[in-house]
Order: C-alpha cells, then structure tokens, then sequence
C-alpha cells in the first residue's frame, strides 16, 4: 500500500514540476493531458496488474504440468478421430443411398446416429428425411436396404 501511494506522490509531483516548467501556449494543453494520462495509469496500474495475474508463473511450471497436458492431448486426439471417422461413414452412407434410390441433396436429408462401446463405434440408427420429389421414393426399399447394408434400424421422416 505504501509503494502504491508513493507512486500516485511521485507521478503528481512530477507531473506538477513539468507542468510549471512547460513554456505557454499550445504545450500546455498536450503536457497536461499527457500528466493526467500518466496519472490515470498510476492509479489504474495496481489494479489492472492484480486483476490480471494471480502471480507469476515460471515456464518450469508449465512444463512440469507435461504428464496432464498429454493426457489432455490424447483425448482431443481421440475425441477428433473419433468425430472424422463419424463424418466419413456419414458421407458413405449418404452417397451409397443417393446412388441406389437416385436421390441428391435436394430431395433427401441423411444422418447417422452413433454409439462408442469399447472404443467401437457403430451406428446405431439411420434417418432418411424425403423431401421435393423424394417423397415419391418407396420407404420400405429404403429401410430394408439399410437393415442391410449396415444392420441398423432406419426412420424416414418427410418434410
């Protein structure tokens, strides 16, 4: 508390004593505001500084941490595999029932739902939402063809 007072004394002072030294005219409006800014960031300094840092941190800690960050770094890795390869057999699923029921973009909607168990992922439900002239497409062509090619149950939903 006392440096932090000495320090508002001594940036007032110093200010003070430029101020009284500055020759008039155009000057002194510039040291003034420059005075009052340094003023500001005194008492502003402080503050800022203690809601900034709890304390200093030195890179030896950081790197003794190293056993935690690789922990971490395994999740994201898995976790980010796992959501590729999710991705990826959406878009087989989605091309291989395009190709078979001549569907696209426009005239149907496919997701996949998923579940991991011992680090397996499966699919574990398939929806075929029609749309346009996809609504014309037979669902139940559609639901067995799923039932076989990925032994899943299928819901086909139309908008």
């Amino acid at each position: 508390m006392k440096e932090y007072l000495g320090a508002l004394v001594a940036t007032t002072l110093l200010g003070g004593i430029v101020r009284m030294l500055a020759p008039e005219g155009n000057l002194q409006k510039y040291l003034r505001l420059t005075v009052s800014l340094c003023l500001v960031a005194a008492l502003l300094g402080p503050l800022l500084g203690a809601l900034g840092k709890e304390r200093e941190v030195s890179l030896g800690e950081i790197f003794s941490e190293d056993e935690n960050l690789q922990i971490n770094y395994d999740e994201i890795y898995h976790h980010s595999l796992e959501n590729a390869t999710k991705k990826q057999a959406e878009q087989i699923i989605k091309t291989k029932i395009f190709q078979k029921f001549s569907l696209s973009e426009e005239t149907a909607r496919i997701t996949a739902n998923f579940v991991t168990e011992n680090d397996k992922i499966e699919i574990s439900e398939i929806y075929v939402s029609l749309q346009g002239n996809g609504v014309l497409t037979e669902p139940r062509e559609i639901v067995s063809f799923v039932r076989t090619e990925w032994g899943c149950p299928c819901v086909i939903l139309y908008e």
